[in-house]
């Protein structure tokens, strides 16, 4: 290995550390001082790198400088593209980087210009037509239709998407971004199959993912809500149950106690009443502790857990009421006997 190439290795290992740490200013900063010395314009690890600054800056929500650099990017990789047309893969992901750049910051038509262009070059390039690239690309435009509300012509694309990542590492961040469309189309339009198929692909995502990461614990539950929403009260257990796990292990409190509530809101309509007084003072014990800590409680929870308590109060007192007439109506019937039958 040359010297050169030995420089380009050790600055990606030292990227991912500082990537796998959350360090994002430290990664931009060494982008950016890499970028800075590479003065050939012609240079493919050149292209990387601006690739992978924009995806900090994306993180880092400098959104105005992503859009910039992602600009940037594009018009390198079409000189590049010009001089080199065998290399499609260069144009492609700069399309692709400006437009999912785009989509993040809400700016849906020109992202839609963009990666239909990417779309274009794709089913026009035999090397890279119904590749795992085409469908990310797909994928991403799906996602910007979806945001414009635009939800069936934003599912049917994503649903083409799938076609061209079978077995691809890709096609897990494929399968999740149709699920969750599936799934806002379900809550709009209450159709059960909607619900059925969002389940179905969060399943599949579920299959790819390995350990127990915060992302798994979120996709649990999403996978939990869907069959919810089926009236699968019992099966959404389990993974409302292994989400619950997860949170708490990683002490991700404000998730766990959302979860929790799922959980409550499940026993209710299951009639399950030891399961719901216990889950729902678990997460009033919760967010007492995080108010007294200092931490803020989200305002939509907070509202909630308060109807949540409103609802297990009037029912408690039903319950307590009913008792309360079953045994006097014991006593009485009791007293009625003794009245007929003295002897006794």
């Amino acid at each position: 290995m040359s010297a050169e190439a030995a420089q380009k290795v050790q600055l990606l290992k030292d990227l991912a550390v500082h990537m796998g740490k959350d360090q994002f200013e430290e990664a931009k900063q060494l982008l950016k001082t890499r970028i800075a010395e590479i003065t050939d314009n012609k240079s493919i690890f050149r292209c990387l790198l601006l690739n992978k600054l924009t995806k900090v800056y994306n993180l880092l929500e400098e959104t105005d400088t992503a859009i910039e650099n992602a600009n940037l990017y594009v018009s390198v990789a079409r000189d590049l593209y010009e001089e080199f047309p065998e290399k499609g893969n260069i144009i492609l992901d700069a399309l692709t980087c400006l437009g999912e750049t785009l989509g993040s910051a809400n700016k849906l038509d020109e992202a839609v210009v963009i990666l239909e262009e990417a779309k274009e070059k794709a089913e026009g390039l035999e090397k890279y037509k119904n590749s795992p690239r085409h469908g990310i690309i797909l994928s991403m435009l799906g996602n910007v239709f979806v945001k414009q509300g635009k939800l069936d012509k934003g599912i049917e694309v994503q649903m083409t998407s799938t076609t061209k990542c079978i077995g691809s590492p890709v096609a897990k961040d494929i399968y999740l971004s149709l699920a969750q469309s599936l799934a806002s189309k379900a809550a709009a339009t209450k159709t059960v199959w909607c619900w059925d198929q969002a389940g179905y692909y969060y399943h599949k995502v579920l299959e790819s993912m390995k350990g127990p990461t915060v992302q798994r614990a979120f996709i649990l539950r999403s996978f939990a809500e869907c069959l919810l929403n089926q009236n699968m009260d019992k099966e959404a257990q389990p993974p409302l149950q292994a989400a619950s796990r997860i949170f708490m292990e990683n002490k991700k409190d404000i998730e766990l106690a959302r979860t929790w509530l799922m959980i409550v809101k499940s026993g209710i309509c299951k009639d399950d009443w030891n399961l719901t007084v216990m889950t729902n003072n678990q997460i009033v014990r919760l967010l007492k502790k995080l108010s007294d800590n200092g931490q803020e409680i989200p305002s939509d929870l907070a509202c909630e857990v308060l109807a949540i308590g409103q609802v297990i109060k009037v029912k408690t007192d039903l319950r307590n009421n009913s008792k309360k007439i079953d045994a006097e109506d014991i006593k009485e019937t009791e007293v009625a006997d003794k009245a007929e039958n003295p002897e006794e």
